[in-house]
C-alpha cells in the first residue's frame, strides 16, 4: 500500500518539482519536506506543524490538503486491541465453624462499643459543671463584636494583549488565544492582521523573517530567519519587548 510520503514524493516527481522548489514556493524547510515524505515524523517540532506543513505541501502540488491529512490521522491510528477476556477467581469457601465464629465477634463487637458509649454519656452529665444558686448567665449579645467594615478596593481595569503581525511573504501562521486556536492559514505579502486575548496569546510561524509584530503599541524585534519555525508567547506579565 503506497504510504502518504510515497504519494507526495510520486506527485511531486511527475510535476519536475525539486524539494528546494517546494521550499521557495510554502516556505517549508527541505529537512522537513524530506522528514515527510520518509514518514520521519519526529523529526518536525510538534504535531500541529506537522499537520499544517502537510497539508499545504499537499494544497501546493494540487492535492486536497484536508483529505491528505485525514490520511495522515488514519495511519497513525493504532489496530484495536485484542480484548481479554477477565478470569474470575470464586470466592474461597467459608466452613461452618469460621462463619460461626466471625458472627459471634461482630455481635460482641457492637456489644461493646454500646457499653462505652453508655459509660461516657453517664460521666459527662453526672461531672458537667452546674450553675450556682443566684448566678445569672452572661447574655451572648454581651461578647458579639460587630464587624468591621470593609473597605471597598477599587478594581483595576481589565488590560488586553494585542498582537499586529505584518507579513512580507508567505508564512504559515498559528495564533492561539487565551488557550483556543483562533486562527490558522497562510497570510500573504502586504497582508496585516491583528489578534486579541486576556490572558496569553500565543503565534507561531513556519518562516518568521517573513513576520514583524508589533505587540501594545510596540515593535518586536525579528523572532527569526528564513523558513525558520518559532513560537512566541506574549502575555500581560510582559514589561519588555520580546
Amino acid at each position: 500500500m503506497e504510504t502518504l510520503g510515497e504519494l507526495l514524493r510520486k506527485e511531486r516527481e511527475s510535476r519536475g518539482l525539486s524539494l528546494k522548489d517546494i521550499e521557495n514556493a510554502v516556505n517549508i524547510r527541505v529537512l522537513y519536506l524530506n522528514a515527510i515524505e520518509n514518514g520521519e515524523y519526529h523529526i518536525i517540532p510538534g504535531e500541529v506543524y506537522l499537520k499544517g506543513f502537510i497539508r499545504n505541501y499537499a494544497n501546493y502540488l494540487g492535492l486536497n490538503g484536508a483529505e491528505i491529512v485525514d490520511l495522515y490521522r488514519k495511519n497513525q491510528t493504532p489496530p484495536p486491541q485484542q480484548i481479554i477476556s477477565e478470569t474470575i477467581i470464586p470466592a474461597q469457601q467459608t466452613s461452618p465453624n469460621t462463619s460461626r465464629f466471625l458472627k459471634n465477634r461482630k455481635i460482641l463487637a457492637g456489644f461493646a462499643v454500646g457499653c462505652i458509649l453508655l459509660g461516657t454519656g453517664w460521666y459527662v452529665l453526672s461531672s458537667g459543671p452546674s450553675t450556682p444558686a443566684g448566678s445569672s448567665l452572661v447574655s451572648s449579645r454581651q461578647s458579639v463584636t460587630a464587624p468591621a467594615p470593609i473597605a471597598k478596593i477599587d478594581q483595576p481595569a481589565v488590560q488586553t494583549i494585542v498582537i499586529t503581525a505584518k507579513f512580507s511573504d508567505q508564512c504559515w501562521t498559528l495564533i492561539t488565544a487565551d488557550g483556543k486556536e483562533v486562527y490558522e492559514g497562510i497570510p500573504q505579502n502586504g497582508t496585516s492582521m491583528t489578534w486579541t486575548a486576556k490572558q496569553t496569546l500565543i503565534i507561531k510561524v513556519g518562516n518568521a523573517e517573513a513576520v514583524d509584530l508589533i505587540f501594545n503599541g510596540q515593535n518586536v524585534n525579528k523572532i527569526g530567519g528564513k523558513g525558520e519555525v518559532v513560537e512566541k508567547t506574549f502575555s500581560l506579565n510582559t514589561t519588555k519587548k520580546p
